[in-house]
């Protein structure tokens, strides 16, 4: 994958789906997910849960047809995820892990001028003697970008700020 189009989600596999559901995690909520470089309304973005109220405090944060909870306990909605996840379906499923530091930096490095342009287009001044600060988190299964600069602060969808 080009640096270009750099993606820090580890693609679900059917052996990550069958880890996570041999260690208790049968609730899943699949959600769309926009990213430079995969096809809009091809990929998707998947969070486990061993909780089903977790699982749905979690579905209840979407918007209507963004995505859903899957109970993966129910052999209709695992094949469902299955044949999403196959080779060749035209589909990616990224699993929704927390960025560790060594894929933020390379987020930064890799969008830092992506995210520039954002800050100017959005008309953001930064307070006097500092500069500005970039947090990237997941929240929901959406990726989020944060903007500081002392104490005016910017929250966005990150695939906004770098499309």
């Amino acid at each position: 994958m080009s640096l270009l189009f750099y993606n820090p989600f580890m693609p679900v596999t059917e052996g990550l789906l069958q880890h996570m559901l041999r260690g208790g995690k049968h609730y899943w909520v699949v959600q769309r997910f926009s990213w430079p470089g995969l096809k809009p309304g091809t990929a998707f973005m998947a969070s486990e849960y061993a909780d089903k109220m977790e699982a749905e405090n979690h579905a209840i944060q979407l918007d209507r047809g963004e995505g859903k909870l899957m109970d993966l306990s129910n052999e209709e909605a695992l094949t469902k995820l299955l044949d999403l996840i196959k080779p060749g379906s035209g589909y990616k499923v990224f699993y929704n892990s927390t960025i560790d530091k060594k894929n933020e930096k390379k987020l930064h490095k890799t969008y830092v001028k992506k995210v520039g342009q954002y800050i100017q287009s959005i008309g953001m001044k930064k307070d006097e003697g500092t500069g500005y600060d970039v947090f990237i988190r997941v929240v929901n299964g959406r990726v989020m970008g944060i903007i500081t600069s002392g104490e005016r602060t910017n929250e966005a969808l990150f695939y906004k700020m770098i499309s």
